[in-house]
């Protein structure tokens, strides 16, 4: 987690609009990073395809876990990068999902995380991937050699959302899933809850933007609640991101979201291309 809440999370935050890196880093919005200036227009990905999603065939990614088992509080961070190593290695090496490695999520939190553990209010994605580039992540259950990555790649371009939303594409296609930062909105949460208990475990096709916490009931954003890491697996033209969560294969029918990428003013979006997007590869 960046700001410390699990999923039903009522933390006060009344910043609505635009945000950006001053409010961040003066505390007066909960999340961190910095929201992009410049307008967002059509992205030509050079030598990406328009759609593409990891998880066809060959799926390189592994399956979606839940951050409330083995470890019950802010520990999206770590599933996040853990997701985007495994997924990063098999297409490295070509090997399927369900054949790749499973690592250890509790070790990356436990050793890299900030001091105030399930308590902790940032843990920024560098943290955690300085761990992985230094130390490695951990097998589950194998002795197999901790896997090492790269120095990570920054892919935010703080003066051209568009550019950025390329480096996603590019990375996403040439080596794997990217790791990025969101600001969650109180609705968050209900979006995939409500389309589980209506629609069990059929994938939500809905595109998630804040304000449309039901298929068909929209209302006004509500406040930002806090931030969440997850990993990018794939992307949708210029319309929407692929992304697997860390809230089980339940939420929101397989644990995985659509949401919206990048907008043009700005307005009642959850800023995920803008606040803090990592790549990575194998050491």
């Amino acid at each position: 987690m960046i700001t410390g809440h699990t999923k039903r999370t009522n933390l006060a935050l009344t910043q609505r609009g635009m945000l950006t890196r001053r409010h961040f880093m003066s505390g007066t919005a909960s999340v961190a990073g910095g929201v992009a200036a410049g307008e967002l227009f059509s992205t030509q990905v050079l030598g990406a395809p328009t759609d593409f999603d990891l998880r066809a065939t060959p799926n390189y990614i592994t399956s979606v876990k839940d951050q409330d088992s083995p470890i019950a509080c802010n520990a999206c961070t770590a599933f996040a990068v853990v997701a985007t190593v495994e997924g990063t290695y098999n297409k490295k090496n070509s090997s399927s999902g369900s054949l790749g490695p499973d690592l250890d999520e509790m070790d990356l939190f436990s050793n890299a995380g900030t001091s105030g553990g399930c308590s902790t209010t940032h843990w920024w994605p560098k943290l955690a991937l300085d761990y992985c580039q230094t130390q490695g992540l951990k097998w589950q259950s194998l002795t197999n050699p901790r896997i090492k990555i790269a120095p990570p790649i920054n892919l935010l371009d703080d003066n051209n959302v568009n550019q950025t939303q390329q480096n996603i594409k590019e990375h996403i296609y040439s080596n794997g899933p990217v790791i990025a930062v969101m600001a969650q909105y109180d609705d968050f949460y209900i979006f995939g809850d409500y389309w589980f208990q209506q629609n069990n475990n059929v994938p939500n096709p809905n595109v998630y933007s804040p304000g449309t916490y039901a298929p068909g009931k929209h209302r006004l954003p509500g406040r930002i609640v806090g931030g969440h890491v997850v990993s990018i697996v794939g992307y949708n033209g210029n319309k929407d991101w692929i992304c697997k969560n860390s809230w089980g294969n339940n939420w929101n029918g397989d644990g995985y979201f659509l949401v919206e990428q990048g907008k043009p003013n700005g307005v009642a979006e959850t800023y995920i291309d803008r606040i803090d997007v990592w790549g990575v590869t194998i050491a």
